[in-house]
């Protein structure tokens, strides 16, 4: 029986393999006496081979790795010593519209968007005319008649503005003496009553009758309210359709002003104890 000597190079798996044991075994059956695996043959008796250590390949494999991992987390978390590129600064700042309308006495939102997103910012309001419009953190509120801008501007870069321009109308409708007669209740420690107010004719067309959101006293035309009238709401519906704001009345609550076509256009909003909530002017309908 002929007798080899041998290592086995099966690294990692085999444990005479990593300790570089020569083996010798038959010539026939030039196996790893361990993993089973062919051995290279080798000669000089005991003297190892310089196979490469696979664990110190797997370390120096995994130092590097961490390296690069390490240096991927520096640069995300700013370990590196160096700001990142813009220093998490604010680029552009803008908001929800550039124009708008409002009736003295309604309010508005707007919203403010600063980029890139998920900086944080410090935002400050301001209105160009404080006797038309007022703004707090974007809330803005009609207090006069005319023109004026809303404006927001980031803090942390004075530079960076953006604003809203708003036209102000006041609702108001001038009514004279002869066409509405107003009759004050008399003051008591109850709440107000609904205001009694007398209608005038109109070509001597003036009834009362009931529409789908409530009861109309006033002219009518073609069997619809049209001219000066009243409509108490018996139900909470939306005083006019076209109302980009869809601003509702609730039951008890009326209307009192002009109506085309059936439609109320202008005039004012009170509560069932004739207070008044707001001034509106839908415009003229179709």
């Amino acid at each position: 029986m002929a007798i080899k000597k041998g290592v086995c190079k099966n690294y990692g798996e085999c444990d005479l393999a990593d300790e570089r044991k020569i083996q010798e075994v038959d010539s026939a059956d030039f196996v790893c006496e361990e993993c089973g695996r062919p051995l290279s043959e080798c000669e000089g008796g005991n003297k190892k081979t310089t196979a490469p250590n696979p664990k110190k390949k797997f370390l120096i494999a995994g130092i590097a790795g961490l390296a690069v991992i390490g240096g991927g987390i520096a640069a995300i978390f700013g370990l590196s010593g160096k700001d990142t590129p813009d220093g998490g600064t604010i680029k552009n700042v803008s908001l929800s519209k550039s124009q708008d309308s409002l009736v003295v006495g309604n309010n508005d939102t707007l919203k403010a968007f600063v980029s890139p997103i998920g900086v944080t910012s410090t935002l400050k309001w301001a209105s160009s005319d404080t006797t038309v419009l007022k703004v707090e953190n974007g809330i803005v509120t009609a207090v006069g008649e005319g023109n004026a801008k809303i404006g927001v501007q980031v803090q942390e870069n004075k530079e960076l503005k953006a604003f809203c321009s708003y036209t102000v109308t006041k609702a108001d409708i001038i009514i004279e003496d002869s066409i509405v007669t107003e009759v004050e209740d008399t003051i008591s420690s109850k709440p107000k009553e609904n205001k009694k107010k007398s209608l005038p004719s109109q070509n001597g067309n003036v009834t009362n009758m009931s529409v789908s959101n409530g009861k109309y006293t006033g002219p009518i035309k073609n069997g619809k309210p049209h001219g000066l009238g009243k409509l108490v709401f018996t139900r909470t519906a939306v005083i006019n359709r076209s109302d980009s704001k869809q601003r509702t009345a609730q039951a008890g609550e009326y209307v009192q002003g002009q109506f085309v076509n059936g439609t109320f256009t202008i005039g004012k909003h009170y509560d069932a104890y004739g207070n008044l909530i707001q001034s509106l002017n839908f415009g003229v309908a179709n």
